[in-house]
């Protein structure tokens, strides 16, 4: 039968808790199993599980669209911030480009290239490892900014445009204020952060999740 405009206005008004979440998931998982092999008596359900998240929902969640981020970035407020603190950024860039894990700086088609290394010891002086990032959110901020056609070696590297990028990310996480537009939040992390560094202390390989929370203490 029709469902009532009442009734459908409780629908949209219900929320799943996590506890729910995941039984439904279960649930799901479960006859859609039913359903592709419905004599099957020896697959588990937690096997059926693992099916339904890998070939089906990581399938279509995995699919990141950084496009409607990057159009933001080419603002001409978001590029007069990058223009006005042109000088020190590229600095930045230039000397944690020095910190790489054979001791050298990287240098591929496009000019000097930051490693994950010199990345992750940049956030490390300025007080954002253990605070705001682990080592997970370094590694996926660090992938999330890498555009088609970088380093065919296979070693993950930065160019000065990716890093421009990364910064605006970081300065969306660490000032999520809705009310504040990102020029201004980017001006506020470059000033107030990016160049308000600690004194450097090296590391010297990638750190571990745990290494990574504890290298303030």
């Amino acid at each position: 039968g029709r469902v009532s405009p009442t009734s459908r206005q409780r629908a949209d008004a219900l929320e799943l808790q996590p506890g729910m979440y995941v039984e439904s998931l279960i649930i799901l998982a479960h006859h859609d199993h039913e359903k592709a092999k419905p004599h099957d008596t020896e697959t588990t359900l937690s096997e059926k599980f693992k099916a339904l998240v890998e070939k089906r929902m990581h399938t279509h969640a995995a699919h990141l669209d950084p496009d409607p981020f990057r159009r933001l970035l080419r603002n001409p407020l978001v590029q007069k911030v990058y223009k006005n603190h042109y000088k020190a950024l590229r600095n930045t860039f230039t000397v944690y480009a020095g910190v790489a894990p054979a001791g050298k700086s990287r240098k591929g088609k496009k000019g000097v290239q930051m490693s994950k290394l010199g990345f992750t010891q940049m956030l490390h002086d300025c007080g954002l490892i253990g605070t705001m990032f682990d080592a997970d959110q370094v590694d996926q901020l660090f992938f999330n900014i890498q555009k088609a056609g970088d380093d065919a070696s296979g070693l993950q590297v930065m160019e000065y445009s990716e890093f421009q990028e990364a910064i605006a990310a970081m300065a969306m996480h660490k000032i999520p204020d809705p009310y504040l537009v990102l020029d201004k939040k980017l001006d506020r992390f470059i000033t107030g952060t990016l160049l308000n560094m600690k004194t450097p202390r090296k590391l010297t390989t990638l750190p571990s999740s745990r290494s990574l929370a504890q290298v303030e203490a």
